[in-house]
């Protein structure tokens, strides 16, 4: 189970990078690009409600240890 909150906190890291780094623009490549990563953090909550509550507790632990 480690290895699941350790790839989606990285996924969680890499996303909120990247959507800061290409907000939505004017272009239409940068508009899609902002949707797709929206919908793979979207898909990321997802997977975060399936998992029981104390293993996103967890999760947000290892976040703050790393700040």
């Amino acid at each position: 189970m480690s290895k699941v909150l350790i790839a989606l906190k990285e996924a969680k890291e890499t996303l909120n990078r990247l959507l800061s780094q290409y907000p939505i623009g004017s272009t239409t490549r940068r508009i899609e690009l902002n949707n797709d990563l929206k919908r793979i953090k979207d898909q990321i909550t997802i997977i975060e409600s399936f998992l029981e509550p104390f293993t996103v507790a967890e999760l947000e632990n290892m976040e703050k240890e790393n700040d």
